[in-house]
């Protein structure tokens, strides 16, 4: 039965596209599958851990699931979950052999214990198996212990709120925070505005909103880098360059990247160094792999070699070689590469062949909607 004949209305076509990825290990990793539609909120995680002999698990979760990462080793009072997933309304969905569910207070849009700093976008494990989460509004939250989150104190910008795009836990136990300032909007009454009138149409309320938008003036979001130590919160990098969306990092050395082909390169200490790339690329992962930086865009897979951007090789050649790629998640996990692709799900480098981990399509169906 469909919704349609469930409720009497035409029912959307269901169209997943990937939403995150992690990567555990050579064999174990960790897709999630949705699309967004806010009056019906739904994912498909799949679970992949290649040494069994019914490699595939599937679990459904009404939520639009944001992000996902790999636990190494439970935290204390844990069980034995290895993976972590994050709702864009706070909910943590924590998933080994039975699946745990806990709620950050506060997040969320729509939760009923929303607090009106928007959506959660960001999560991280550490090797101990802490957990931080992050998203719109400046939210910031540390597990500090089994159903336990605690806001972490972010310190004003001068640009505005925080939106954190992607989290990365250093060696030493600190955290790399990445994301981009937002100007807040002056608040605005339409009916207020004296060009207002009561029959006006809905082009003519355009137009005044986008005179009010010119009177603001520019609220472009700006990059951002953060340090989370012991010591709080301090900021790496600030000002005016595009949005920062992914972040990784070896030894003391660290890579961020995000919108206009921006890559910056810098450590904790020193100067930030930003390299040149084509300002059309947009890039939404990063990874360290063979003493390189390896970075997912819209537009392909691309190695970052000293200062010099190239096309990764060897390729990857999907089913259908007409097909575009789409990379969205990369991921390296030892002597292992991941890319995550948009429609077409894992492929995995060893050595010098890239190989496709095929999701079965059954595994994607959503047949009844309530």
């Amino acid at each position: 039965m469909s919704r349609a004949e469930i409720d009497g209305d035409e029912a959307p076509e269901w169209k997943p596209k990937l939403r995150c990825a992690c990567v555990l290990g050579r064999d174990a990793f960790a897709m999630v599958y949705g699309q967004l539609t806010y009056d019906d909120p739904f994912s498909i995680i799949l679970i992949h851990d290649g040494s069994r002999s019914e490699p595939w698990r599937r679990i459904e979760v009404k939520r639009e699931i944001n992000a996902a990462t790999a636990v190494p080793t439970p935290g204390a009072g844990d069980t034995d979950h290895r993976f972590a997933f994050l709702s864009n309304e706070g909910d943590v969905y924590l998933v080994g052999s039975g699946i745990e569910h806990e709620k950050i207070k506060g997040a969320g849009v729509a939760s009923p214990d929303a607090a009106g700093h928007g959506a959660l976008h960001a999560l991280s494990a550490a090797p101990d198996g802490q957990l931080l989460a992050a998203g719109s509004g400046s939210q910031l939250y540390r597990r500090a212990m089994p159903g336990a989150w605690h806001r972490v104190t972010v310190p004003p910008m001068p640009e505005g709120d925080i939106g954190v795009s992607a989290l990365h836990r250093l060696s030493d136990g600190a955290w790399l925070v990445v994301g981009a300032m937002f100007r807040e909007a002056d608040a605005y009454d339409v009916t207020s505005d004296p060009a207002y009138s009561d029959e006006m149409n809905v082009d003519d309320l355009m137009r005044l909103f986008e005179q009010q938008a010119n009177r603001e003036g520019d609220r472009t979001p700006h990059g951002l880098a953060l340090l989370l130590g012991e010591d709080g919160v301090r900021p790496l990098v600030a000002g005016d360059l595009p949005d920062l969306r992914a972040v990784c990092a070896e030894g003391q050395e660290i890579w961020a990247a995000g919108s206009e082909g921006l890559i910056l390169h810098g450590t904790l200490s020193g100067a930030w160094q930003r390299i040149a790339t084509p300002e059309s690329a947009s890039f939404l992962s990063a990874t360290r792999f063979r003493g390189d930086t390896v970075l997912a865009s819209e537009f392909g897979l691309y190695r970052l070699v000293g200062n010099d951007l190239r096309e990764f090789a060897p390729r990857i050649v999907g089913p259908d070689e007409a097909m575009p790629l789409a990379p969205w998640h990369v991921e390296a996990a030892g002597n292992a590469l991941f890319c995550f692709d948009l429609g077409l799900g894992a492929f995995r480098l060893e050595g010098e062949n890239w190989s496709w981990i095929r999701t079965p399509a059954e595994l994607l169906v959503r047949d009844v909607r309530k």
